[in-house]
């Protein structure tokens, strides 16, 4: 119920509505059903290179539109993985001022 006001306030805003996180066929069927604009999702298709993005966009073209029956090419190159914050680095000692003693 939220969503369906949400997505009929938006229009009633003149707004196009975007729905993020579509990760399966039912949650887009629904969208669709309620009037959504524009969905994305790993549903629709999954991180991947700017060179796989443009194949899958020449691909989604011919068939209309990227929608989840266009398959989502594999990833050329993964996501990376968050980097770990480096460890702290602690001034020598006697390099603070005084007043931060």
């Amino acid at each position: 119920m939220i969503v369906r006001s949400t997505v009929e306030l938006g229009h009633a805003l003149g707004l196009a509505v975007v729905a993020e996180g579509v990760e399966d066929q039912g949650t887009y069927d629904a969208l669709v059903g309620m009037g959504c604009d524009r969905m994305q999702g790993f549903h629709i298709a999954q991180p991947m290179s700017p060179a796989a993005l443009k194949a899958w966009l020449d691909t989604a073209a011919i068939h209309g539109g990227p929608v989840p029956a266009v398959p989502t090419p594999p990833l050329a190159d993964p996501v990376p993985a968050q980097r770990q914050s480096p460890e702290p680095i602690t001034p020598a000692r006697g390099s603070l001022p005084s007043s931060a003693a």
